[in-house]
């Protein structure tokens, strides 16, 4: 048996970028001057910069820069931005799943993911995969035939919107900063159907393609309250994956049967304290308490679950020598039968669930990829393929800092800010003819910019 990578570098990701964009079916008839690879490199490329728009992209790829640009992303020609608009709005989308099926498995050749193995389930290690959905579009003027309608109310008045909305999928650690994205189902008019599409709409077609590309990857979903459904978790147990799903105290036949558990004191409970801070020291206590085997609702046939709640008190004393006490209660659901020896990590993986908003949207939003941006519309798919693109290139970046030295010691270098460590690639980009990315990231961390040979 060959022996696991240690370092996964951009360059061979490329290649696997590469590879699949062959595949991809071009939806242009006879001879092309550019190939449609090329066409989708590109598209790559200009998220793998962090362009904030297509337009900055094509100017600078005209200049001294686009050599760069050819010879680490493997490109012949690079297409303007009007004709790159033109063909990516043509390209359908479902082609482009294989590239996160081939970057996650070069990330299963590494033992990096032995890092993200989360909770023991009928004896088998499994992964957290956090779900939710996020909007990226909105306009009242601008739409395409795939654009979800609705109206917004604002006082009186009524205005009709047209959105594209996205639903993204992540493996996550509560211990890990990295996390490793799945390809995000968009949430757009199908077609064919004259209803608006929905997040759970979007979520069922998810499981299908995930349970079909990755059929042996033991995963838990986390999920919000939205999930909260017999047809949801009739779905996931058909396709036999575990849950932790956040539920609102307002669920009343759940709530009132924790309720009489804990006046008969038949729930299961568990208590830690830590202390945190140096100046200032605070005192959290944690109070788990769980009940397995509820009934969810009214129905005769109810789904039944397994309830976790965690109560958090943090105490401290300010530098003015005041009392401060903050509590919180958090509640899930879930199908793993939950004990003593368990419900505290079953509680951290419900807590997990807020790292697709903090590491994977806050990221793409305010990180430097520009999520909600409008890097093109377009009449049929560009507005999703260029999304695509997006978190193609937040792959890559975190498969780079899990999995390669080199890059994982510039980025840090950097500090709490990923927008610093691109502004700085792309300035090198701009200023000297590279040889490699290697170089790149090695003058970075090092502070050896005098190696490249002054553009």
């Amino acid at each position: 048996m060959a022996r696991p990578q240690k370092n996964i570098k951009i360059d061979q990701l490329v290649a696997v970028l590469r590879d699949c964009f062959q595949k991809v079916k071009d939806p242009r008839p006879g001879y092309k001057i550019i190939s449609l690879d090329d066409f989708l490199m590109s598209a790559y490329a200009i998220f793998s910069l962090k362009y904030p728009s297509l337009l900055r992209f094509d100017e600078h790829s005209k200049e001294d820069l686009g050599k760069n640009i050819k010879a680490l992303f493997n490109i012949d020609n690079i297409p303007s931005d009007t004709h790159l608009r033109d063909i990516m709005d043509e390209v359908n989308p479902k082609q482009l799943r294989s590239i996160f099926t081939s970057l996650f498995s070069e990330v299963q050749k590494t033992k990096i993911l032995s890092n993200y193995e989360f909770i023991d389930v009928e004896g088998q290690n499994h992964y957290l995969i956090s779900i939710d959905g996020t909007g990226y579009f909105s306009s009242n003027k601008i739409s395409c035939d795939q654009c979800i309608r609705y109206h917004d109310y604002e006082g009186a008045t009524k205005e009709l919107r047209f959105g594209h909305n996205v639903l993204a999928a992540s493996m996550v650690h509560p211990k890990r900063r990295e996390v490793f994205s799945f390809f995000p189902e968009p949430i757009v008019l199908q077609d064919g159907v004259t209803k608006n599409d929905c997040e759970l709409n979007a979520f069922k077609r998810f499981v299908a393609d995930f349970r079909r590309e990755h059929h042996k990857l033991r995963a838990v979903f986390v999920l919000d309250a939205l999930y909260t459904s017999t047809p949801v978790i009739k779905l996931l147990k058909t396709h036999k994956i575990p849950f932790i799903i956040n539920v609102k105290t307002t669920m009343d036949l759940l709530m009132s049967q924790v309720k009489q558990e804990k006046l008969s004191g038949t729930t299961g409970s568990l208590v830690e304290v830590e202390y945190r801070g140096t100046k200032i020291i605070k005192k959290i206590e944690r109070v788990y308490q769980f009940s397995n085997d509820m009934r969810l609702f009214q129905l005769k046939d109810s789904e039944k679950a397994n309830f976790v709640e965690c109560q958090e008190t943090v105490s401290w004393t300010d530098k003015d020598g005041t009392e401060k006490r903050d509590k919180k209660t958090y509640t899930w659901i879930t199908d793993i039968w939950v004990t003593k020896e368990n419900v505290k990590t079953i509680a951290e993986g419900g807590r997990a669930r807020w790292k697709i908003e903090n590491e994977t949207f806050n990221t793409l939003k305010n990180q430097g990829y520009y999520l909600e941006h409008n890097f093109g519309h377009g009449d049929k798919n560009l507005s999703v393929n260029m999304v695509t693109m997006m978190f193609t290139a937040f792959l890559i970046d975190q498969i780079q800092q899990a999995c390669c030295q080199t890059f994982k010691k510039a980025f840090d270098r950097m500090g709490e800010r990923p927008s610093y460590f691109w502004e700085k690639v792309l300035s090198i980009f701009k200023m000297c003819y590279v040889d490699s990315w290697e170089m790149i990231f090695t003058a970075i961390s090092e502070k050896k910019l005098a190696t490249f040979s002054s553009s």
